[in-house]
């Protein structure tokens, strides 16, 4: 990946890094993974189609490998726990991103997302306008903490979408979500567009 990673501009993982936790990594992939993953200065856009990016080498709370991509612009991340401190840690510390993409992630009913963003300004410290879109199929949504406070003219515009299923809802909801971000992501359509 050293090779590109100075050209790569647009990225898209569909790998379950949680398939292999820091303590079961007998292989020492991991390690091997994130230095490759940290490694992305050129990324404007990525996609984690199945998690995170979990990358963590053991207990940390050292935001995602993405918060070091200094031109990332969209992120695009699956089950994201937005609860954690790292998360909005992540979040500020990534200047130039203006859209999250956020598919069936938890802890919505745990923090108000809008505030947190908040919080993360100080005083004197323009808030940064970001756009987050809540991804999930409609039965499945949880209805984010703080919502009845929300304003329009807030700097974090939050939109959620429904991710269509089939007549029979007989499919893997958790999969249906991760193909339909996954082809909206490769057929280049943008985020502002996603309906």
């Amino acid at each position: 990946m050293s090779a590109l990673s100075p050209r790569l501009h647009r990225l898209l993982v569909d790998i379950p890094f949680r398939s292999v936790y820091p303590d079961e990594d007998k292989l020492n992939v991991r390690p091997l993974l994130r230095a490759a993953f940290t490694d992305l200065p050129a990324l404007e856009e990525f996609c984690s189609v199945r998690d995170e990016l979990y990358l963590e080498l053991g207990a940390s709370d050292e935001p995602g490998v993405w918060s070091g991509w200094d031109r990332l612009r969209t992120l695009v991340l699956y089950n994201v726990d937005v609860s954690t401190e790292k998360f909005w840690k992540g979040l500020y510390a990534s200047k130039n991103l203006e859209t999250v993409v956020l598919t069936r992630c938890d802890g919505l009913n745990e923090v108000d997302i809008k505030q947190e963003w908040k919080n993360r300004f100080g005083s004197g410290e323009m808030e940064r306008p970001l756009d987050v879109l809540l991804v999930n199929v409609d039965a499945e949504h949880t209805i984010p903490l703080g919502l009845e406070r929300w304003k329009k003219e807030d700097k974090m515009q939050v939109r959620l979408l429904n991710v269509p299923i089939s007549y029979y809802g007989d499919e893997d909801l958790a999969v249906i979500c991760q193909q339909w971000v996954k082809r909206r992501i490769l057929q280049g359509v943008p985020v502002a567009d996603w309906s």
